[in-house]
Protein backbone atom coordinates (compact mmCIF):
# COMPACT_ATOMS: atom_id res chain seq x y z
CA UNK A 1 0.00 0.00 0.00
CA UNK A 2 1.25 3.46 -0.91
CA UNK A 3 0.94 6.14 1.75
CA UNK A 4 -0.04 9.50 0.26
CA UNK A 5 -0.17 12.85 2.05
CA UNK A 6 -1.97 15.81 0.48
CA UNK A 7 -0.81 19.40 0.89
CA UNK A 8 -3.24 20.91 -1.57
CA UNK A 9 -5.90 23.60 -1.72
CA UNK A 10 -9.40 22.34 -0.77
CA UNK A 11 -10.65 21.76 -4.34
CA UNK A 12 -7.76 19.58 -5.51
CA UNK A 13 -7.46 17.92 -2.12
CA UNK A 14 -11.04 16.63 -2.30
CA UNK A 15 -10.56 15.54 -5.91
CA UNK A 16 -7.40 13.57 -5.10
CA UNK A 17 -8.92 12.01 -1.99
CA UNK A 18 -12.01 10.93 -3.92
CA UNK A 19 -9.89 9.34 -6.65
CA UNK A 20 -7.62 7.47 -4.24
CA UNK A 21 -10.58 6.38 -2.08
CA UNK A 22 -11.69 4.26 -5.04
CA UNK A 23 -8.53 2.17 -4.54
CA UNK A 24 -8.59 1.44 -0.78
CA UNK A 25 -6.32 -1.59 -1.14
CA UNK A 26 -3.64 0.39 -2.97
CA UNK A 27 -3.53 3.78 -1.24
CA UNK A 28 -3.85 5.22 2.23
CA UNK A 29 -4.42 8.98 2.32
CA UNK A 30 -3.46 11.45 5.04
CA UNK A 31 -4.76 15.02 5.05
CA UNK A 32 -2.27 17.28 6.79
CA UNK A 33 -4.36 20.44 6.43
CA UNK A 34 -2.85 23.57 4.92
CA UNK A 35 -0.28 24.40 7.59
CA UNK A 36 3.18 23.36 6.48
CA UNK A 37 4.45 23.02 10.06
CA UNK A 38 1.70 20.47 10.79
CA UNK A 39 2.65 18.59 7.64
CA UNK A 40 6.31 18.44 8.65
CA UNK A 41 5.34 16.92 12.00
CA UNK A 42 3.08 14.33 10.36
CA UNK A 43 5.75 13.44 7.79
CA UNK A 44 8.18 12.80 10.62
CA UNK A 45 5.66 10.60 12.42
CA UNK A 46 3.89 8.81 9.54
CA UNK A 47 6.67 8.81 6.91
CA UNK A 48 4.36 8.82 3.86
CA UNK A 49 5.67 7.41 0.60
CA UNK A 50 4.43 10.32 -1.50
CA UNK A 51 3.52 13.94 -0.72
CA UNK A 52 1.38 15.91 -3.15
CA UNK A 53 2.45 19.53 -2.69
CA UNK A 54 0.32 22.32 -4.17
CA UNK A 55 2.48 24.84 -6.02
CA UNK A 56 0.02 27.72 -5.69
CA UNK A 57 -0.33 27.38 -1.92
CA UNK A 58 3.39 27.21 -1.21
CA UNK A 59 4.89 29.03 -4.22
CA UNK A 60 7.06 31.48 -2.27
CA UNK A 61 8.64 28.67 -0.21
CA UNK A 62 8.29 25.75 -2.60
CA UNK A 63 11.97 24.71 -2.78
CA UNK A 64 12.38 25.18 0.96
CA UNK A 65 9.35 23.01 1.68
CA UNK A 66 10.62 20.25 -0.61
CA UNK A 67 14.09 20.37 0.94
CA UNK A 68 12.64 20.20 4.45
CA UNK A 69 10.47 17.22 3.57
CA UNK A 70 13.46 15.38 2.11
CA UNK A 71 15.50 16.22 5.19
CA UNK A 72 12.81 14.77 7.44
CA UNK A 73 12.49 11.57 5.39
CA UNK A 74 14.69 11.10 2.35
CA UNK A 75 12.48 8.23 1.16
CA UNK A 76 9.38 10.42 0.84
CA UNK A 77 8.80 11.43 -2.78
CA UNK A 78 7.34 14.87 -3.48
CA UNK A 79 5.09 15.59 -6.46
CA UNK A 80 4.34 19.24 -7.21
CA UNK A 81 0.74 19.84 -8.24
CA UNK A 82 0.23 22.83 -10.52
CA UNK A 83 -2.75 24.74 -11.86
CA UNK A 84 -1.04 25.06 -15.22
CA UNK A 85 1.09 22.92 -17.48
CA UNK A 86 4.75 22.91 -16.38
CA UNK A 87 6.95 24.47 -19.07
CA UNK A 88 10.20 24.63 -17.07
CA UNK A 89 10.95 28.03 -18.55
CA UNK A 90 13.80 29.77 -16.69
CA UNK A 91 12.51 33.22 -17.67
CA UNK A 92 9.12 32.59 -16.04
CA UNK A 93 8.93 33.31 -12.30
CA UNK A 94 6.58 30.41 -11.51
CA UNK A 95 8.56 27.96 -13.62
CA UNK A 96 11.79 29.08 -11.97
CA UNK A 97 10.30 28.32 -8.53
CA UNK A 98 9.29 24.92 -9.90
CA UNK A 99 12.80 24.24 -11.21
CA UNK A 100 14.31 25.21 -7.86
CA UNK A 101 11.92 22.77 -6.15
CA UNK A 102 12.95 19.98 -8.52
CA UNK A 103 16.61 20.73 -7.78
CA UNK A 104 15.72 20.54 -4.06
CA UNK A 105 14.45 17.00 -4.55
CA UNK A 106 10.91 17.06 -5.99
CA UNK A 107 10.15 14.18 -8.37
CA UNK A 108 8.46 16.50 -10.83
CA UNK A 109 5.44 18.67 -11.46
CA UNK A 110 2.02 17.67 -12.73
CA UNK A 111 -1.25 19.38 -13.51
CA UNK A 112 -4.56 17.70 -12.76
CA UNK A 113 -6.41 19.83 -15.30
CA UNK A 114 -7.85 17.80 -18.16
CA UNK A 115 -6.14 14.71 -16.74
CA UNK A 116 -7.97 11.45 -16.11
CA UNK A 117 -8.11 9.85 -12.70
CA UNK A 118 -6.06 7.02 -14.17
CA UNK A 119 -3.28 9.49 -14.96
CA UNK A 120 -3.12 10.63 -11.33
CA UNK A 121 -2.85 7.02 -10.15
CA UNK A 122 -0.13 6.43 -12.72
CA UNK A 123 1.86 9.49 -11.58
CA UNK A 124 1.83 8.36 -7.96
CA UNK A 125 2.78 4.77 -8.76
CA UNK A 126 5.49 5.94 -11.13
CA UNK A 127 7.11 8.13 -8.47
CA UNK A 128 6.66 5.49 -5.75
CA UNK A 129 8.61 3.08 -7.96
CA UNK A 130 11.51 5.54 -7.95
CA UNK A 131 11.06 7.24 -11.32
CA UNK A 132 11.13 10.96 -12.08
CA UNK A 133 8.30 12.86 -13.73
CA UNK A 134 10.76 15.38 -15.18
CA UNK A 135 11.52 14.83 -18.88
CA UNK A 136 15.16 14.14 -19.72
CA UNK A 137 15.50 17.27 -21.85
CA UNK A 138 14.40 19.37 -18.86
CA UNK A 139 17.00 17.74 -16.61
CA UNK A 140 19.71 18.49 -19.18
CA UNK A 141 18.44 22.06 -19.51
CA UNK A 142 18.41 22.48 -15.72
CA UNK A 143 21.92 21.12 -15.26
CA UNK A 144 23.17 23.41 -18.01
CA UNK A 145 21.50 26.40 -16.37
CA UNK A 146 23.03 25.72 -12.96
CA UNK A 147 26.42 24.93 -14.48
CA UNK A 148 26.39 28.45 -15.93
CA UNK A 149 25.45 29.88 -12.52
CA UNK A 150 28.31 27.98 -10.86
CA UNK A 151 30.69 29.14 -13.57
CA UNK A 152 29.57 32.73 -12.99
CA UNK A 153 30.00 32.32 -9.23
CA UNK A 154 33.50 30.87 -9.64
CA UNK A 155 34.40 33.75 -11.94
CA UNK A 156 33.26 36.21 -9.27
CA UNK A 157 35.47 34.45 -6.74
CA UNK A 158 38.51 34.72 -8.99
CA UNK A 159 37.79 38.38 -9.69
CA UNK A 160 37.43 38.97 -5.95
CA UNK A 161 40.76 37.28 -5.27
CA UNK A 162 42.44 39.47 -7.89
CA UNK A 163 41.01 42.59 -6.22
CA UNK A 164 42.15 41.47 -2.77
CA UNK A 165 45.66 40.80 -4.05
CA UNK A 166 46.00 44.51 -4.83
CA UNK A 167 45.63 45.43 -1.17
CA UNK A 168 48.32 45.70 1.48
CA UNK A 169 48.08 43.89 4.81
CA UNK A 170 46.44 46.71 6.83
CA UNK A 171 44.11 47.56 3.92
CA UNK A 172 42.89 43.95 3.95
CA UNK A 173 42.25 44.18 7.68
CA UNK A 174 40.27 47.39 7.23
CA UNK A 175 38.22 45.76 4.47
CA UNK A 176 37.57 42.75 6.70
CA UNK A 177 36.26 44.95 9.52
CA UNK A 178 34.09 46.96 7.10
CA UNK A 179 32.51 43.69 5.97
CA UNK A 180 31.75 42.85 9.59
CA UNK A 181 29.95 46.16 10.14
CA UNK A 182 32.50 48.06 12.21
CA UNK A 183 32.58 51.86 11.99
CA UNK A 184 35.78 53.89 11.60
CA UNK A 185 36.25 54.40 15.35
CA UNK A 186 35.95 50.68 16.07
CA UNK A 187 38.35 49.85 13.22
CA UNK A 188 40.83 52.42 14.55
CA UNK A 189 40.63 50.75 17.94
CA UNK A 190 41.27 47.32 16.42
CA UNK A 191 44.30 48.56 14.47
CA UNK A 192 45.49 50.89 17.22
CA UNK A 193 45.59 53.86 14.83
CA UNK A 194 43.69 57.13 14.50
CA UNK A 195 40.34 57.47 12.72
CA UNK A 196 42.07 59.73 10.22
CA UNK A 197 44.41 56.89 9.30
CA UNK A 198 41.42 54.57 8.85
CA UNK A 199 39.78 57.11 6.52
CA UNK A 200 42.99 57.24 4.48
CA UNK A 201 43.03 53.44 4.27
CA UNK A 202 39.42 53.42 3.07
CA UNK A 203 40.15 56.04 0.42
CA UNK A 204 43.02 53.91 -0.86
CA UNK A 205 40.91 50.74 -0.80
CA UNK A 206 38.14 52.42 -2.79
CA UNK A 207 40.68 53.53 -5.41
CA UNK A 208 42.35 50.12 -5.69
CA UNK A 209 39.14 48.09 -5.82
CA UNK A 210 37.22 50.47 -8.07
CA UNK A 211 34.32 50.58 -5.62
CA UNK A 212 32.35 53.75 -4.99
CA UNK A 213 31.35 53.55 -1.36
CA UNK A 214 31.52 51.65 1.90
CA UNK A 215 28.47 49.55 1.07
CA UNK A 216 30.11 48.19 -2.07
CA UNK A 217 33.20 47.34 -0.04
CA UNK A 218 31.06 45.43 2.46
CA UNK A 219 29.42 43.52 -0.40
CA UNK A 220 32.88 42.70 -1.76
CA UNK A 221 33.90 41.03 1.49
CA UNK A 222 30.80 38.81 1.46
CA UNK A 223 30.50 38.09 -2.26
CA UNK A 224 33.05 35.32 -2.01
CA UNK A 225 33.60 32.79 0.76
CA UNK A 226 37.22 32.55 -0.24
CA UNK A 227 37.76 36.25 0.25
CA UNK A 228 36.20 36.04 3.69
CA UNK A 229 38.39 33.09 4.71
CA UNK A 230 41.49 34.77 3.36
CA UNK A 231 40.84 37.87 5.47
CA UNK A 232 40.26 35.78 8.58
CA UNK A 233 43.55 34.01 7.98
CA UNK A 234 45.31 37.35 8.49
CA UNK A 235 44.83 37.19 12.25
Amino acid sequence: MIGVMTLLDPFWKKHVQDVLAEHPNDFSVVDSGMKICTAFHLIDVLKPDVVLLGERSYESRLAGAVKHIKNINIKTSVILVSDNYPQFDFTNRVDKKRIEAVCAGAAGSITLKDKSDRALISYIRHVYAGYSLVPQYVLIKTLSYYDRKVESYNKAILQGEDIIDKLLYHEKRVLYYIGNGLDNAAIADKLDVSTGTVKNYITTILRKTGKKNRTQLAILTHSSGLIHKELRALF
